[in-house]
């Protein structure tokens, strides 16, 4: 109730529980309990960037950085409380809602991310182009127009 307006970037909210449970399993297994010294661009069911060589190195650093010094225990409870939360309170949420995409981000999401922005009542959807799951580092420019834009509209 304290929002005026909520911008959801590349939300991993999928529309059924067990698909939710797959894709928190196959996280764990891959970021959280993988090498967390290294990069893997294939999320479950999506690409986290969508060109490796021009994603900028230092956002890549501080990524990894937080991957290597945080608590496994932290990002575990999250996701596991997520996956509790289903079926999702879709029609509690009534401010407006902006659910980015980016374009490069695969099947999955953009399927997810259609489902979320048809279930909200009062959601909008856009597509930032060459832009995949981490998109706030990919098109900052392209991003920042959109939220503006939304933030404006009456």
């Amino acid at each position: 109730e304290a929002l005026d307006h909520l911008v959801l970037l590349e939300a991993p909210i999928v529309p059924w529980k067990w698909l939710a449970k797959r894709g928190v399993a196959k996280y764990d297994r891959q970021v959280i309990d993988g090498d967390r010294a290294a990069f893997e661009n294939r999320g479950p069911g999506y690409w986290r960037v969508a060109d490796e060589a021009s994603f900028p190195a230092e956002a890549m650093d501080i990524a990894l950085g937080c991957r290597q010094t945080s608590d496994p225990a932290v990002p575990k409870a999250l996701i596991e409380r997520g996956v509790a939360l289903y079926p999702m309170p879709y029609d509690a949420v009534t401010q407006p809602t902006l659910v980015v995409r980016g374009g490069e981000s695969g099947v999955m999401l953009r399927m997810g991310q259609a489902d979320l922005a048809r279930r909200l009542p009062n959601a909008t959807a856009v597509v930032i182009d060459g832009a995949a799951h981490w998109l706030a580092n990919e098109q900052d420019a392209a991003l920042a127009h959109a939220i503006v834009e939304f933030v404006k509209r009456p």
